[in-house]
């Protein structure tokens, strides 16, 4: 698990998961690829928001 990772579960208070956008559309499960990419939330923080 990275820092990234951590310090976002931290913030959070839940389990995250990082991923890049393109590997999931290049998915070839249509299925989890529809779920993944609807149901995505993009988040904007600054740095000195996240760091200690």
């Amino acid at each position: 698990m990275t820092q990234t990772t951590l310090e976002l579960q931290s913030i959070f208070d839940r389990d995250v998961d990082l991923l890049v956008k393109a590997a999931i559309e290049r998915s070839q499960n249509w299925l989890r690829r529809k779920n993944i990419l609807e149901s995505a939330q993009t988040i904007y923080a600054t740095r000195s928001r996240i760091s200690h």
